[in-house]
């Protein structure tokens, strides 16, 4: 469900991926800490939302981590979990907004530990942005498809500088059919998948991108 775990190179500790039963939940280890990370969709019903949170195996070095859209007063209770935000950094906003003007803040990214802390700190930083994607989708250009393309073009330049570039050309191009035509119909779907997969204000650019293409096509 799109839950992606960065790990700096400079990580110290050895990193693996545990096995999760749920589509929501990508779980790791890092040293000696087990982190579940979720995505719980906001149209997810509370009732779904407590089963994906009571699937997840509990040992005594968890840490949950998520955008969290329903109420987990139960749950904590009944597991014995400690939010970790409510001790360590309270009434600290981690979603700030604004509407006509006006500031929105909330507290909707929790850290949740079945751990007993001893001499722990949480920041956060609100010196960097605090919104939230997929509750209010972005107007410009995410960092992370930038990052995207420039790896792509980074794998697609090694490639051709190691083993070249050959043209393709199938069996049944019809006599027509040359490399100008299959650049140009690899651009126009190239700008189609960028169309949609982009939000807020960038699909008007992809979109009329594509149709550009699509008609020098």
């Amino acid at each position: 469900m799109g839950v992606s775990v960065l790990i700096s190179p400079s990580c110290p500790y050895p990193v693996t991926q545990i096995p999760m039963s749920s589509n929501y939940a990508l779980a790791v280890k890092i040293g000696s800490l087990r982190i579940v990370c979720l995505y719980l969709l906001p149209t997810m019903s509370t009732h779904d939302a407590l089963a994906v949170l009571s699937s997840i195996p509990l040992t005594n070095d968890t840490i949950i981590c998520s955008n969290f859209n329903s109420c987990l007063g139960s749950l904590t209770e009944e597991c014995a979990l400690t939010v970790v935000n409510g001790q360590l950094s309270p009434c600290t906003s981690t979603f700030i907004s604004f509407h006509q003007n006006v500031e929105i803040s909330s507290i909707i990214d929790l850290l949740i530990t079945n751990m007993s802390l001893t001499n722990a700190t949480l920041n956060i930083h609100t010196n960097l942005s605090l919104n939230s994607d997929h509750q209010h989708p972005p107007p410009s250009r995410l960092p992370i498809d930038t990052l995207t393309d420039e790896l792509n073009s980074l794998i697609y330049n090694y490639l051709t500088s190691s083993i070249g570039n050959r043209p393709p050309c199938p069996p049944h191009w019809k006599k027509f059919w040359n490399s100008v035509l299959q650049a140009a119909a690899g651009h126009r779907n190239f700008c189609y998948k960028k169309w949609h997969r982009v939000c807020g204000i960038d699909r008007i650019h992809w979109w009329d991108k594509h149709l550009k293409v699509q008609a020098e096509f």
